[in-house]
């Protein structure tokens, strides 16, 4: 068994690494092994992780490497296809609690302190500014 053997022989998310960037294989059977990212191997076992909430281990971040962004990233780099069904209801879910929690931070922040700007700074990078390289962009 040669290493490109053993290789294709792995989780969807080398496989189609493999076959695109070591071996001939065209661009539609590639293209269909990504697509395997999603629904079969580690990348489906993590999505298959987020909370209903739309998180992943119960925070936007931290340093446990559980985190939402910390997914999301991982999620990427194994080839999650950023226009596959999964990962737009992924995203929304995940869009429609960061705008509870903007919503509900900015009013708080304008009854205390007036410096919604200021709290901007601080909740907007918690999850948009992760997600560019993940297929969505913030638009702002």
């Amino acid at each position: 068994m040669t290493v490109i053997d053993w290789l294709l022989d792995s989780d969807p998310s080398v496989r189609w690494q493999v076959m695109r960037d070591l071996t001939d294989a065209p661009a539609q059977e590639v293209a269909a092994e990504r697509a395997r990212v999603a629904t079969e191997g580690a990348g489906a076992r993590l999505l298959a992780l987020q909370a209903t909430d739309g998180r992943w281990g119960g925070a936007a971040w931290n340093r446990g490497w559980d985190s939402t962004m910390h997914v999301l990233t991982l999620l990427r780099e194994m080839g999650l296809d950023p226009a596959s069904a999964e990962v737009q209801n992924l995203f929304r879910t995940l869009i429609q609690r960061h705008i509870a929690i903007t919503s509900t931070l900015a009013a708080f922040e304008q009854s205390v302190h007036g410096r919604l700007p200021l709290l901007r700074k601080c909740v907007d990078p918690l999850l948009p500014n992760h997600t560019p390289a993940s297929g969505r962009v913030r638009k702002d």
